[in-house]
């Protein structure tokens, strides 16, 4: 039994069963575009004691495509004489109306995880700490959507990890622990903060940070 919906005016858009007049439904499929990571580490020898909130990472979306977030991880490793007590912390906060992209930061080119996949619509810079990006057109959420710290305990140790670093497997954001996955729809983006406490230490730390962000495309969701 053909019937013709309001809007359309030639040719037969639905049918419904003859029997039961159940109308056949066809859910609009998610178009997958393809898979992408950045992994990058930024060497600083600049030391860094006093309290400072820095801005490292800029992510954003440029195109009318969805970009799904699915990990980002950090790792931060220093070098110092001693250190008695200071405090990391890093923030993801989500950006929306980003027109244009953070200055005074070094541009990254996405890696395709499959050759086939076509480029990203990810537009990415990052800066190398305790250097910080100076901010584009965007306008940031009031709270962050994810947070991971970590504070010196004792002598010459910050950080989880046994080299005195917040691993590279640190997660400040996996996806398959979520129940809704981070959605950038058209300049849509996020940042990523770093927050220093002060340092007590003998020597001022000089610190390599290192950035880990997966995500799928998808040109129709």
């Amino acid at each position: 039994m053909a019937i013709q919906l309001i809007g359309h005016t030639t040719g037969t858009i639905a049918d419904v069963e003859t029997t039961a007049k159940c109308l056949r439904t066809v859910v609009t499929p998610i178009v997958f575009k393809g898979s992408y990571a950045i992994s990058y580490s930024t060497n600083s020898t600049s030391p860094i004691l006093a309290t400072t909130t820095t801005t490292n990472l800029a992510f954003r979306n440029t195109t009318s495509n969805i970009i799904q977030l699915n990990k980002v991880g950090v790792s931060l490793g220093y070098t110092a004489t001693t250190i008695t007590a200071g405090q990391i912390t890093f923030s993801l906060i989500k950006s929306q109306n980003a027109y244009t992209q953070d200055t005074a930061g070094t541009q990254i080119i996405p890696s395709r995880l499959r050759t086939a996949f076509p480029e990203s619509s990810a537009d990415i810079v990052v800066a190398a700490f305790p250097a910080t990006l100076t901010a584009g057109t965007r306008t940031l959420s009031s709270q962050s959507f994810s947070n991971v710290s970590a504070g010196s305990v004792r002598v010459d140790n910050i950080g989880v990890g046994p080299n005195k670093e917040v691993g590279s497997i640190s997660s400040l954001w996996d996806a398959s622990t979520s129940y809704y996955p981070i959605v950038l729809e058209s300049y849509d983006g996020f940042i990523l903060q770093v927050i220093t406490g002060t340092f007590a230490a003998s020597s001022a730390p000089s610190v390599t940070l290192s950035i880990n962000v997966n995500w799928d495309e998808y040109t129709g969701y």
